[in-house]
């Protein structure tokens, strides 16, 4: 059980730090990042993205516990604001981004907890797609770097206001440019990282994946209004 709860915490530390960007990133454009070929070739990739569905694997770092939580799973997204995380392993978990609500689905206990995003966060696009299309409205571009032994370019990004996310870390395959991992740094000490496989931009992916639908058996805890 105490698995099943750190893996919990996970996925909604992840899906909130991905919601929260939006909200707190406005501000001055990236001097910097206007300059570089190589980001503008990120922005107009993503802005022209409406599907992606991937494997992931994910390795936590949680301030208090001596261990990294590793998990891993499918993951799919349509524009403009629906997400699914379907985790296999350690623990089967689902978490769903749909219509403003965020919905952990966690089989082991018969039980989907519901969170109204759109409540706390003031409304806005909750995903890292179309962030990357626009990232330069969000985040200050510290650098950019080839990785040679990996072929990959890497992008240092901090945000251009103060939020959970100190550091973001986002690896690109030089050749097309597809999201390979990510990394987040918190001010409080944690460390999430995704680490992206099998990536597949705009494919047909039926849009009954994101219906909040649940087996009858399962309870309902919704966050207080």
């Amino acid at each position: 059980m105490k698995g099943v709860v750190l893996i919990l915490k996970g996925a909604i530390f992840f899906i909130f730090i991905l919601c929260v960007l939006p909200v707190f990133f406005f501000g001055a454009k990236n001097s910097y990042a206007g300059f570089n070929p190589v980001i503008k070739k990120i922005e107009l990739k993503y802005s022209k993205i409406r599907t992606i569905a991937a494997g992931f694997s994910q390795k936590e770092v949680i301030t208090g516990y001596s261990q990294a939580i590793f998990s891993k799973g499918t993951y799919f997204y349509m524009f403009p604001d629906k997400m699914l995380w379907i985790y296999t392993s350690p623990y089967a978990q689902k978490v769903l981004l749909s219509n403003g609500r965020l919905y952990i689905v966690n089989p082991s206990i018969k039980q989907v907890s519901v969170f109204n995003i759109n409540k706390h966060m003031g409304g806005f696009p909750p995903d890292i797609i179309s962030l990357l299309g626009k990232l330069t409205d969000f985040f200050h571009v510290v650098s950019v770097r080839l990785l040679s032994v990996s072929n990959q370019v890497e992008l240092k990004m901090t945000p251009l206001k103060l939020q959970k996310a100190k550091i973001i870390y986002a690896d690109f395959g030089r050749a097309d440019l597809s999201l390979r991992s990510l990394k987040i740094l918190t001010y409080q000490g944690q460390t999430n990282m995704f680490f992206f496989k099998n990536v597949r931009f705009n494919s047909r992916i039926s849009a009954s994946k994101f219906v909040a639908k649940f087996p009858s058996g399962y309870r309902i805890v919704k966050e207080k209004e």
